[in-house]
């Protein structure tokens, strides 16, 4: 799992999913590419085949926004990771990005109940079906992204500039 901290106006790109947000201090996120630093990283493990613990959180994620990209949310523990980041001082709403949004009951319950949980944005590489709809979650397409991959291979056209991207660390 990626954290991202935001101080002033940070911006991302996520390869995989043709994600691209833009996240300020007040948390809102808006389609946007350019580049991204990673000032946080936090490590989970799997306790259960439904639940994860924060085991390690390395770097200073003090005063930030904290941006959490995940690959996927199913049962929500990617959301009840919040105490180490808030215990570290992180401030305001945590925003997520995820990739897969498989989006059990659960998720939405975790969700709702606690107020660190700000933007949820998510890609639609799976289908959300109606009865799993809900206001909270901004689904972003893939489409694009997927249309210019076979465009490319079709002419013959390297993909690796559109999907790999240096990103620097610090």
């Amino acid at each position: 799992m990626f954290l991202l901290t935001c101080k002033g106006n940070l911006w991302h790109n996520h390869p995989a999913s043709g994600m691209s947000l833009q996240a300020s201090r007040r948390g809102a996120i808006s389609p946007n590419p350019s580049r991204f630093f990673i000032k946080v990283v936090m490590h989970k493990r799997r306790t259960s085949y439904n639940g994860t613990i924060a085991t390690h959180l390395i770097g200073d994620i003090g005063g930030l926004q904290p941006i959490i990209i995940a690959d996927i949310i199913a049962s929500g523990s990617v959301l009840k990771q919040l105490d180490i980041l808030y215990d570290n001082s992180a401030s305001g709403q945590a925003c997520f990005a995820i990739i897969h949004p498989v989006m059990l009951p659960s998720a939405f319950e975790i969700l709702a109940k606690d107020d660190r949980n700000g933007k949820l944005v998510v890609a639609n590489s799976l289908h959300i079906s109606p009865e799993k709809q809900h206001p909270k979650p901004e689904v972003l397409s893939v489409a694009p992204l997927l249309a210019e991959i076979i465009q490319r291979v079709h002419i013959g056209v390297s993909t690796s500039g559109k999907l790999i991207k240096a990103l620097p660390i610090y």
